[in-house]
């Protein structure tokens, strides 16, 4: 279990992997997404509610208890560990089933290793997983929504260039101003 916790020190692994998603240009979107997911949770998550609720750990409220990790000096709510591993599983899931599905294995294993090393109580653990799904999902919703209107701003600039004939690839011959207004009414559906 140190292992499947150790995955989750400082977001470290999640980090790379958003980075390493980041510089391959076909998955750049799906990367971008985890960083900012990652950095509104530790914003949110580590900085803010930690220290606003301040919530002992349950290893601290019974110190008779040999930890087989270090004892954490922060505060217990939410898990930072499960907050990063969800948001970096949901993001991927949400571009990528295929991947998702072990991401997100990985995240409940991460999850699950907090409790069973007795430094999260299971409501850290479930406000972790909750705040993470939350903000990844928010995020990447928000950036497909942004990137597909993008997408569509572009062929609509295409297609109403000078010269450049229209999206559907109709050219500018007799007829493009149907070609044109039919395009228009397909591109704001």
């Amino acid at each position: 279990m140190t292992l499947i916790t150790s995955l989750g020190d400082h977001g470290i692994f999640w980090l790379l992997l958003a980075a390493v998603l980041f510089a391959v240009p076909r998955t750049r979107l799906m990367g971008a997404c985890m960083l900012v997911s990652i950095g509104i949770g530790f914003l949110l998550g580590n900085v803010a509610l930690k220290n606003l609720i301040a919530r002992d750990r349950p290893c601290w409220l019974d110190p008779t208890v040999q930890l087989l990790v270090q004892v954490p000096r922060d505060y217990s709510f939410p898990s930072g560990h499960t907050l990063v591993s969800f948001e970096g599983g949901v993001t991927i899931f949400m571009f990528n089933r295929k991947w998702g599905i072990p991401a997100l294995m990985l995240a409940v294993l991460i999850a699950f290793s907090r409790m069973y090393l007795f430094v999260h109580f299971p409501t850290d653990v479930l406000a972790g997983m909750a705040l993470g799904i939350i903000i990844a999902w928010f995020v990447a919703r928000t950036a497909k929504r942004m990137s597909t209107a993008k997408d569509i701003s572009t062929a609509k600039d295409i297609s109403t260039s000078k010269g450049m004939g229209t999206a559907s690839g109709m050219g500018t011959a007799k007829g493009s101003e149907e070609n044109q207004r039919q395009d228009d009414e397909r591109l704001t559906e």
